[in-house]
């Protein structure tokens, strides 16, 4: 009986996978955009803790650190002088993002894009198929 009812109700949009890959990721898209200047925030300060960090050498050997340890001190800290940058050359411009956001928004598009034309290919498709069953069952039906 259950299946008999839901041959005379038409197709409904969320019957389809292609809605719920739609939903998510529209929903991915819109939380990527929205999260942007957080990310943004929150990169950029990683980013430069890994630039300033692979851009400077570890204690130099010499009088200075042997200095430092016969008189048990706390070890160099990052702007002392005995921190050097490894080249002299052109230091990496800060704030350059060097992992962004936007390959994963154009990947979400792509998907979100893709699914809406399944969705709607996917619609008239069981459309068609519930008018031409309607249509049969009516002619059947019929005197």
């Amino acid at each position: 009986m259950r299946n008999r009812k839901r041959e005379v109700e038409p197709p409904r949009r969320t019957d389809s996978v292609w809605f719920w890959v739609y939903l998510f990721s529209t929903a991915a898209l819109v939380a990527l955009f929205l999260m942007d200047e957080k990310y943004l925030h929150r990169q950029t300060h990683i980013e430069d803790e890994f630039r300033y960090g692979t851009r400077t050498l570890e204690k130099p050997t010499g009088t200075a650190a042997s200095e430092a340890a016969a008189q048990n001190t706390a070890p160099a800290r990052d702007n002392s002088p005995e921190r050097a940058p490894l080249t002299g050359g052109q230091q990496p411009q800060t704030h350059e993002m060097l992992i962004s956001l936007w390959p994963l928004r154009v990947v979400a598009g792509l998907v979100m894009l893709a699914s809406w034309a399944g969705m709607q290919w996917d619609f008239a498709r069981r459309r068609r198929a519930f008018i031409s069953t309607t249509a049969r069952t009516a002619g059947a039906n019929s005197p």
